[in-house]
């Protein structure tokens, strides 16, 4: 399945992907390459997972799997420090 990440915490590490008719729960170790370096999702980025229903709190809810960045909103500059 095809959506655009709508929200995703780099600090907590899970987020939501919104899904072409619903929302989708996503966490951190289910981005794919994301086991040795730590990668992130952005608000808008074009991205491809599996879904799986779970159960969280006594309900159903659908979580991301194998997600994987297809395109980024924008290029993204990295600032390290002050010239």
């Amino acid at each position: 399945m095809i959506g655009k990440v709508d929200f995703f915490d780099q600090k907590l590490g899970w987020g939501f992907i919104n899904a072409p008719d619903h929302d989708v729960f996503v966490r951190y170790v289910d981005i794919v390459g994301s086991s040795s370096r730590r990668k992130n999702l952005y608000s808008g980025d074009e991205v491809s997972f599996e879904e799986e229903a779970v159960m969280r709190d006594g309900k159903r809810c659908l979580q991301a799997r194998n997600v994987t960045l297809l395109k980024p909103e924008k290029k993204r500059i990295i600032v390290r420090g002050k010239r």
